[in-house]
């Protein structure tokens, strides 16, 4: 009988160590979830944050997809006066040409009247 109340005593002892051990390994599945649900709102708060940047980076594309369209627009426009102002140019120096030679037609009709 004192050997099955020792076994007994060792038993309890070993259930107790048991009880122990569950309630340390409670304490870190808790400690283990309040950790996973940090990192869920920090994954959250990143993910957010990198939707936002997402957001901000799309429109400033399509804001310099636009400006690219204007300035490809002003450069034509550019092009098209610089080639009428030179059209207008070769007029004007024909037509400058065409005065001077009425001038000089002027002149020498003047100087042959003049005696």
């Amino acid at each position: 009988m004192q050997l099955f109340r020792g076994d007994m005593q060792t038993l309890k002892e070993d259930v107790q160590s048991i009880k122990g051990d569950v309630q340390t390994l409670k304490g870190d599945v808790q400690t283990l979830k309040i950790g996973q649900a940090e990192l869920y709102q920090i994954t959250s708060a990143i993910k957010s944050a990198q939707e936002l940047t997402h957001a901000k980076l799309e429109a400033l594309t399509m804001d310099v997809r636009r400006s690219e369209g204007n300035l490809v627009r002003i450069e034509q426009k550019l092009d098209n006066q610089a080639l009428d102002t030179r059209g207008d140019i070769r007029f004007l120096n024909h037509r400058i040409a065409d005065l001077e030679l009425d001038v000089e037609k002027l002149k020498d009709k003047y100087n042959r009247a003049s005696p």
